[in-house]
């Protein structure tokens, strides 16, 4: 079974409202390209080091997020999604090989990783320079948001 876990490197703050309690987290995955086509816009990613042209559409797989864990890699963040979200990721990758897809988190684009290969495993990781709290708050926030 060809898993393939997506490594993505961010940075971003930790996600907690004032009265220090983990707020919901907005997740979503775009499909982005090198220029300009007709409703896309162009965002730059959260570290302000590169800008891309980013669909104003969803890949439709953000609401098919089954859980967020704290991953193996230090302080990264797994996403699995469920039987549908997990057929509808391959399809999106498999159709973005060569490509690049967004993932968003709270409208900003964190990052924006290259497609090589269809991911089929269900899961994607994203690991970079954030604080163990700062991706546990992450977690936290992404599992509220999916609560039913």
């Amino acid at each position: 079974m060809g898993r393939i876990l997506l490594i993505l490197m961010v940075i971003f703050s930790a996600c907690k409202s004032q009265d220090d309690s983990v707020k919901p987290v907005k997740v979503e995955f775009r499909e982005v390209g090198e220029s300009m086509r007709v409703n896309y816009k162009i965002m730059v990613t959260r570290d302000g080091k590169r800008s891309y042209a980013v669909s104003g559409k969803s890949l439709g797989i953000s609401d098919k997020i089954d859980k967020a864990f704290i991953g193996t890699s230090p302080n990264s963040v797994v996403i699995n999604f469920n039987a549908e979200g997990a057929k509808a990721l391959a399809a999106s990758t498999g159709k973005l090989i060569g490509g690049r897809m967004g993932v968003l988190i709270d409208g900003e684009l964190v990052v924006a990783p290259e497609i090589k290969e269809q991911i089929t495993g269900g899961m994607v990781q994203i690991s970079g320079a954030f604080t163990e709290q700062e991706a546990q708050d992450i977690v936290k926030g992404i599992n509220k948001s999916i609560q039913k």
